[in-house]
């Protein structure tokens, strides 16, 4: 099942980002961004060492020094700002694309249809407690009967589609509901109690700003006429990263400052011939309401009870090396054990 090939680790991406851009400045909203090519000298000599590294290289031109500029005052202004977030909820509504399980595209405008559509909830708590849930989802059931009608979904309950992930801030339990296996992946002491930082995307998770830009290129993409909107792209480094996802692109609401969508892109995305990717939107967000501070104490972020006929698997066990992070990305996640390796 392809939608099990999503890490659910995502869910911190998805909580976390409440983080980014809590007090940019409707005057930093106006400078005009642009990319031009610049120092051509020294990134021909950074690409050549990174391809010699096997490494990514940066995606798309120099910027300007507006752009640039924009950029480290965003970060900045998020790294001061991001301490007053100290729990968020909200709903979310997911659209997974794979041409492999649904290949219709609207006449109109030849987007492609969502294969399927979850909904659920997430929640988080500082400093590295979080929740991601799926309580309905629905799948393509066929084109729409009448021109320019949406396609049609039917709901579906099958246990195996559902996605659940919570980390208490000493270990990580991921459901796996088609193989009916609750993994449980502990955080190293040295880590707990630090935050998210060490996700795939850390720079939604309270990071420095000079850790943000070491570990990924990052530009805003705003388009015109979105007024009430701040768009940001952002490309992995590392080579761990770019396996994972090739890039993201994230939309920031002004009215709140806080995460709008969030686009995932697979590693391997083509918009043509391979446009698999998961696309979010946040709905009813909040942050620090005394009602979640209430919930969170009734239990939401304690060790999980493994359910009648799973197994529990303890993931540090038969990893060679114990996980700095949680898993595993967001376009693939760790290949699930065999019985072998959990007996």
């Amino acid at each position: 099942m392809r939608s099990g090939q999503y890490s659910t680790a995502l869910m911190m991406i998805c909580c976390a980002t409440i983080y980014c851009l809590a007090s940019i400045s409707d005057a930093q909203n106006d400078i005009q961004i642009g990319a031009t090519f610049g120092d051509t000298e020294i990134q021909n000599q950074a690409a050549q060492i990174r391809a010699a590294q096997n490494q990514p290289t940066q995606p798309f031109p120099s910027l300007t020094a507006d752009h640039l500029k924009y950029i480290d005052d965003l970060l900045g202004i998020w790294e001061q700002s991001s301490s007053q977030v100290k729990r968020y909820t909200c709903d979310y509504m997911c659209w997974e694309y794979d041409p492999e399980f649904c290949n219709w595209r609207s006449p109109g405008n030849n987007k492609l249809a969502a294969y399927m559509i979850k909904s659920g909830q997430i929640r988080f708590s500082d400093p590295d407690q979080a929740r991601f849930e799926t309580s309905a989802l629905w799948g393509f059931a066929g084109p729409p009967t009448e021109p320019g009608q949406d396609p049609k979904y039917q709901q579906r309950d099958k246990e195996e589609n559902r996605e659940r992930w919570i980390c208490d801030g000493q270990a990580i339990y991921e459901f796996d509901f088609q193989n009916q296996r609750l993994y449980e992946t502990a955080i190293p002491i040295q880590m707990q109690g630090k935050g998210l930082v060490n996700s795939p995307l850390p720079f939604l998770f309270g990071a420095k700003k000079e850790q943000i830009l070491d570990r990924y290129w990052v530009r805003v993409i705003t388009p015109q006429g979105a007024v009430n909107e701040y768009w940001l792209e952002a490309w992995p480094k590392r080579r761990e990263d770019a396996q994972t996802y090739q890039k993201i692109e994230l939309v920031i609401a002004k009215e709140d400052f806080l995460p709008k969508s969030l686009h995932i892109y697979a590693p391997n995305y083509d918009p043509v011939k391979n446009p698999v990717s998961r696309a979010f939107e946040f709905q009813n967000r909040k942050i620090n309401s005394n009602w979640s501070n209430i919930q969170n104490a009734l239990g939401w972020f304690v060790r999980p009870t493994t359910p009648i006929g799973w197994k529990r698997v303890d993931r540090n066990a038969f990893q060679s090396q114990p996980q700095q992070i949680p898993p595993q990305g967001l376009a693939r996640p760790a290949a699930a054990p065999t019985d072998k390796q959990i007996k």
